[in-house]
């Protein structure tokens, strides 16, 4: 079969692939759902018609791996040990998920029964292909096929093979209801997001009849057009265009569909004189397509505008709700700095004006929050192109990164964790113990040392397990908490980088907790209490999410099933209100995450608390039990803050820069009324000093006002003027951050009521 780029449209795909062979097939449209028991019941189908489709790694002796998409019936699950055996391999486990989805050009929950990868073996256990049909997610999970049998062996070209693990009969259960299939809310808003798009197209060509149309997808909030236009546009433009727009808008011009021969299409585009879309349509017939679609807006009968389309669409543009073109850029047609520099125009989109005004009032807010801009007014951090990724701490970002460390490290030493300081390069042959050679690599800094490969981590687990390794340990020791801020480093995209929230060198407030299984439930329970403290203590709303065995695991389900019912026992345990994401759980373990909500009600997944049955496995760990027999651990990885440079440009956009007292940089600022106070100011800032608390003296040669404006702006948490008066009682007028008001104090009894850390 032809090989299939797993960045395309892979459902387009598929659909071609199977005209192309003549194959019979119905497509059946529901609400999104990858897992097999439930999107059976959906479509109407039993679990047993269901195609599972699993993609493993088998290793066979020290130097080959091959990778196999097997795929069973429903209602079983695969059997390693006998794809092993089938390999001849000497170890076997589920393929990672960036693997998986790169090999089969989908994404978990929607893998199809078909390899289109030449590294890809497909393996089909016979007992799926007892029925006529059978069904599976169509590279989508909105919409799955139901596919002749005889077609699909007649096209596929299936090993066949017994690799199903059927599943011990368990007493009937009653039926769960779930909802009828629906199409999703979900595809409305991207058909109103998507029409705004052509809307855009069509008043651009109004305005620019020479203009050369690129691509219009819809993107999260809104969507874009690229155009190669005859002048560079500026932002006056957008008003212009918009004006255009509502002129389209009001004439609800309805969309209609027309299909052509790819040969039809390549002629109408080089008539409209558009060289980009005919690009397109050549890498269409290069697949194997014969047939594309146009959406065309009429007027009157007239033709106002046509575009090459998949769709879908509103019915007309009177349907498009409420918009705004907000932004200019530029864009490399398709990505390719050594193509043509487009402009790409972006707007943002909501069913009702009310949705419109909240977004566009939350970007202004967030604009004035950005931590980048934030960082450079108040002096904490800034970048340089000489070391992308890496921040720069100036003296106030340093404070702010090393009293986050104390007051977790203070915290550490109340729950009995242990700091470790690990090395931050390795040689290679940690990582392929580890599996990080073979499905990470990519993301690491590679390097030679002593004429052997080695890298930077870009995780911290790896040197933990090793470390656990090097003593003999019992039951005695556990559970076992190794808490590390050791520098990572991940070799991310140029491209991608942002700020302080994707960077390439980071510290996380990493943690591995080593536990017997039966110590599992409690512990997870004391970081359930921890992450709560923490997220409180900054004032942040959070949700709980519980994720799930995925069909591809590793591990007995008597594991799984300690493992879940103690995160959902935990839970219960702290009151805590939570969802669940069946299935979404990593292959090695369940999880539980947290996502926080800031100051603009914007979500961040920070915490997470996961299990892993794998990682012991893969070095062989080990602990004495009370029973005098070798036991494997359960590791639990940890993290509270995450990415402490994600955290510090979370804080700092929830806070506005206005960090609480025990954590701002600096804390307090003596502001003498003239130059004639300064001493005493400096007595006050001295004693202030010796008691730990962060104090600077503004002495300058300016009025109070001027000072009192300088701290506002530098949101200084605390002004203390000092002028005749106060030199005369021996106190200080205490000012406070945002509020007018002012009280006199002696410093000595102001400090028992305000300590400098928590």
């Amino acid at each position: 079969m032809a090989n299939v780029d797993p960045q395309g449209d892979a459902y387009s795909r598929l659909i071609e692939f199977l005209d192309q062979n003549k194959a019979h097939y119905r497509l059946i449209d529901h609400s999104p759902e990858g897992r097999t028991e439930i999107v059976s019941e959906m479509r109407g189908n039993k679990v047993s018609q269901a195609a599972k489709c699993i993609v493993m790694m088998v290793k066979i002796g020290k130097k080959i791996t091959k990778y196999v998409l097997g795929v069973v019936p429903g209602d079983s699950g695969i059997d390693l040990e006998a794809v092993k055996a089938l390999l001849k391999g000497t170890y076997i486990s589920f393929a990672s998920s960036e693997i998986a989805e790169k090999l089969s050009g989908s994404v978990s929950g929607t893998i199809l029964p078909f390899s289109f990868h030449p590294e890809l073996e497909l393996i089909v256990d016979p007992d799926l292909l007892k029925n006529e049909e059978l069904f599976f997610n169509a590279a989508r999970l909105d919409r799955s096929m139901a596919l002749k049998t005889s077609d699909y062996l007649k096209i596929a070209h299936p090993r066949l093979e017994s690799i199903a693990k059927h599943a011990k009969s368990e007493p009937k259960k009653e039926p769960v209801k779930r909802p009828k299939p629906v199409v999703p809310v979900d595809n409305a808003l991207n058909a109103m997001r998507h029409s705004l798009a052509h809307v855009l197209a069509q008043a651009v060509l109004d305005m620019f009849p020479e203009a050369k149309l690129g691509v219009g997808p819809t993107i999260e909030n809104g969507f874009y057009y690229d155009f190669d236009l005859p002048r560079t546009l500026i932002p006056e433009d957008l008003a212009l265009l918009e004006k255009k727009m509502k002129q389209i808008v009001s004439q609800a011009q309805p969309f209609e569909r027309q299909a052509a021969s790819t040969e039809e299409a390549k002629k109408i585009l080089v008539t409209s004189k558009q060289p980009y879309k005919v690009e397109l349509v050549e890498d269409l017939e290069k697949e194997g397509t014969t047939e594309v679609t146009f959406y065309s807006n009429t007027l009157n009968g007239h033709v106002k505008f046509v575009d090459l389309c998949r769709g879908g669409h509103m019915e007309h543009t009177g349907q498009v709700g409420a918009y705004k073109l907000n932004k200019i850029s530029g864009a490399y047609w398709r990505g390719d700095e050594k193509r043509p520099m487009l402009q790409r125009i972006y707007g943002v989109a909501f069913p009702t004006k009310e949705e419109l005004n909240a977004y566009l009032e939350q970007l202004e807010e967030a604009k004035k929050r950005d931590h980048r801009k934030l960082g450079m007014d108040l002096d904490l951090f800034q970048f340089h192109d000489i070391s992308p990724g890496a921040a720069f701490y100036h003296p106030k970002g340093a404070i702010l990164f090393n009293e986050l460390t104390a007051f977790l490290r203070r915290e550490y030493r109340k729950r009995n964790y242990q700091e470790v300081i690990t090395p931050l390069m390795y040689d290679k042959s940690l990582w392929e113990q580890s599996g990080h050679w073979e499905h990470y690599r990519e993301n690491m800094f590679l390097m030679e040392v002593d004429e052997r490969e080695a890298s930077l981590k870009p995780m911290n687990c790896p040197s933990h397990m090793l470390m656990y390794k090097m003593r003999t340990r019992s039951y005695r020791h556990l559970p076992l908490r190794i808490a590390d801020f050791a520098m990572l480093h991940r070799n991310e995209l140029k491209g991608a980088l942002g700020g302080l929230t994707r960077v390439r060198k980071f510290s996380m407030d990493d943690c591995h907790i080593f536990v017997a299984l039966e110590q599992l439930e409690e512990e997870i329970q004391r970081c359930i209490e921890f992450t709560r403290y923490v997220y409180e203590l900054f004032g942040f709303e959070f949700d709980v999410v519980l994720s799930t065995r995925p069909e591809q695991s590793m591990g007995s389900e008597e594991q799984w099933r300690k493992a879940e019912n103690s995160l959902e026992a935990a839970l219960k345990s702290a009151g805590l209100t939570y969802g669940t994401n069946p299935g979404d759980g990593a292959f090695y373990g369940p999880k539980i995450d947290f996502r926080i909500k800031d100051s603009l009600r914007r979500e961040w997944q920070c915490a997470t608390i996961q299990i892993d049955f794998q990682m012991p496995q893969r070095f062989e760990l080990s602990y004495e039990g009370p029973d005098g027999q070798s036991h494997t651990p359960v590791v639990i990885h940890r993290a509270l803050l995450g990415s402490l440079e994600r955290f510090i440009a979370i804080l700092t956009e929830h806070f506005a820069g206005a960090f609480p007292f025990w954590l701002a940089p600096e804390q307090i600022r003596l502001l003498p009324v003239s130059e004639k106070f300064s001493a005493y100011a400096w007595k006050v800032r001295n004693e202030l000093f010796e008691a730990g608390y962060r104090v600077e003296v503004d002495d300058a040669d300016d009025t109070l006002g001027k000072k009192i404006r300088n701290a506002e702006t530098e949101k200084i948490p605390v002004m203390m003027v000092v002028g005749e008066k106060e030199v005369e009682s021996e106190t200080v007028a205490a000012r406070y951050y945002g509020k007018r008001e002012q009280e006199t104090v002696h410093v000595s009894e102001w400090m028992k009521g305000q300590k400098p850390t928590l």
